[in-house]
């Protein structure tokens, strides 16, 4: 199977302001992915996938630096691999994914360029209800960046304290209309006020105890009609346990995305 695929996602607006807060300007800033996908059976049981994308990052452009105006923007390209095994149960479904595999992002300054999010994907899915007419999914993974943490004494529980898990519920009537419905459950990194100037040395060392959940509810509808999927997901609003007011930066999106199967 071959595919290919744009992703585009919006930042929002911000504001530039000098070192004494003069504000400069604003500016937009997106992210957008093009790439192609292929996937082939293995074994009876076993599927393999990889997506090769191209990747161009516009987080700040046409910023000033000093009294010179540059574009924060930045290119680079990655490679996603993918297992996918059915059983050993019945109706229950396995897979592995390694995300965005590549050369470190440059913006302005090539000494500074910064990693793509590495990421590591492990989780089931399982066939509740399976008829002709109506499908029940319910849907595990864990989602962990691939980065080295210093802990103080305990490195497994700060691991699992980084790493994202979901679940989720899909309902499909005549592979037409799809209902989603899932919980994300994550955590955020409260340092207390004494280590606020040290997060950034190369030797801190992280303390697990000073993670703060902050979890999420996520929406979701689909339409499959002949070729086409049309989806739709939104992560409701959250408020910042720790600034209050405020909403958690991965709350309050909307997603839309359109599907042709060739």
């Amino acid at each position: 199977t071959v595919g290919g695929f744009i992703t585009f996602i919006s930042l929002g607006k911000s504001e530039q302001t000098s070192e004494v807060g003069e504000l400069l300007g604003s500016f937009y800033s997106y992210e957008t992915a093009i790439g192609v996908s292929y996937g082939a059976r293995l074994l009876p049981n076993l599927y393999g996938g990889l997506n090769f994308k191209f990747i161009y990052s516009a987080l700040a452009p046409q910023i000033y630096v000093g009294h010179e105006k540059k574009s924060g923007t930045g290119t680079s390209f990655a490679v996603d691999l993918g297992l996918l095994y059915d059983g050993p149960i019945s109706g229950m479904s396995w897979g592995v994914n390694v995300q965005h595999l590549g050369p470190n992002i440059q913006y302005i300054d090539a000494a500074q360029a910064d990693p793509l999010p590495r990421n590591l994907k492990v989780g089931f899915a399982y066939r509740i209800i399976n008829t002709d007419y109506q499908k029940l999914i319910f849907a595990a993974d864990i989602d962990k960046e691939i980065i080295k943490f210093k802990s103080p004494e305990n490195p497994w529980a700060l691991e699992w304290h980084y790493a994202v898990k979901h679940l989720g519920l899909e309902y499909s009537y005549y592979n037409f209309f799809h209902l989603r419905g899932g919980y994300i459950i994550d955590y955020d990194y409260y340092p207390k006020s004494e280590a606020l100037d040290k997060v950034s040395q190369p030797d801190y060392k992280f303390d697990p105890d000073d993670y703060i959940s902050t979890n999420y509810f996520t929406f979701g509808v689909g339409i499959h009609y002949g070729k086409w999927m049309f989806d739709f997901a939104y992560i409701p609003k959250v408020s910042d346990p720790e600034n209050k007011g405020q909403a958690l930066p991965l709350s309050n999106i909307k997603r839309l995305s359109i599907t042709y199967e060739f």
